[in-house]
């Protein structure tokens, strides 16, 4: 008879490569107390930008109060808001792979959401009589 072989355990990578990236060294000079997720700079930028943009492009036309201050008060929640982002997962999953799903789907369907209904996974054409009405109601 033929010897019978143990099957090898197989290591899996997934698990390696999902451990963040931690930073505590900026340079030979400075380091940081603690070490921080790159992640979390990664989130604080970019919740940075949409805060600058929503303060100047919305706030300050209604409120004149100089850029500085509003800078100023949103630095602190931005930097919680980041790293409660890095360490933010559902299902085991990164936020950044529900809003690449919720932007595929709103492109394919959220935009034609007058015309069309999705009702347990399928897809349904709204009839024409029905958006003849929903027309005449919005008038």
């Amino acid at each position: 008879m033929a010897e019978e072989k143990k099957d090898k355990r197989v290591y899996h990578y997934r698990s390696a490569f999902m451990q963040p990236t931690w930073i505590q060294k900026i340079s030979d000079k400075y380091s940081l107390p603690n070490a921080v997720k790159l992640a979390t700079f990664g989130w604080t930028a970019f919740l940075f930008l949409l805060y600058y943009w929503l303060i100047t492009e919305i706030v300050m036309k209604i409120i004149p109060i100089p850029l500085l201050f509003w800078l100023g008060v949103g630095v602190m929640p931005l930097w919680l808001l980041g790293i409660l982002m890095a360490d933010f997962t559902i299902e085991q999953q990164g936020v950044y792979r529900f809003l690449k799903d919720y932007i595929c789907f709103y492109w394919s369907y959220g935009r034609k959401r007058k015309k069309q209904v999705i009702n347990d996974g399928l897809l349904y054409y709204k009839p024409l009589y029905i958006l003849k009405k929903e027309g005449e109601e919005n008038k």
